[in-house]
């Protein structure tokens, strides 16, 4: 990978010799496939027959309205008053709820993301819940501890996480 020259300066030897290179964190899915029903793996990704999976899946979802609106907005759809104060802005107290809610959810740190299908239950309807879930996920997995983008949170709208069943009894204790 060739780094123009403007931004060779922004980085020392070191950092330009590893821009290039693949990370080394890495998912292996492979352990999952004798526990699928009809599950192969391919290059790491399993492959599923049917709608089984070992734990359950939860969806969580945004109304399409949510894809178009302002930091601002989104707190007053939350029933959150938009601070004032020059140190806090909308999307920094965002952030702050969205870390929150996710630090109260009965789930465990991280979990498997999936494609989301109407036939998944929602056991949490609420939009910030969904927003700690979305902000946090990838196309492969949602991690609590992951540093909340509303941009992925506005590009899904819908994910379902597979939560394993030790997990799986908790939800009808979680705080709304």
């Amino acid at each position: 990978m060739s780094i123009p020259h403007t931004l060779s300066m922004l980085y020392n030897t070191s950092m330009r010799r590893h821009l290039g290179a693949p990370s080394n964190n890495h998912v292996n899915n492979n352990g999952l496939q004798t526990v699928v029903a009809g599950g192969k793996s391919v290059g790491g990704e399993i492959l599923y027959s049917g709608q089984r999976f070992f734990g359950t899946p939860m969806r969580f979802q945004l109304d399409e309205e949510w894809r178009r609106l302002q930091p601002r907005i989104m707190l007053t759809r939350l029933g959150v008053k938009p601070e004032r104060s020059p140190g806090i802005d909308p999307i920094q107290q965002l952030v702050l709820l969205i870390n929150k809610r996710a630090d109260e959810l009965p789930l465990p740190d991280g979990c498997l993301a999936i494609t989301s299908q109407q036939c998944h239950p929602i056991f949490w309807s609420d939009p910030l819940t969904a927003l700690a879930i979305l902000s946090k996920s990838s196309d492969t997995l949602w991690l609590r501890s992951k540093s909340p983008s509303l941009l992925a949170a506005t590009y899904y709208l819908s994910r379902t996480l597979i939560v394993p069943p030790n997990f799986c009894s908790y939800p009808s204790k979680a705080k709304k």
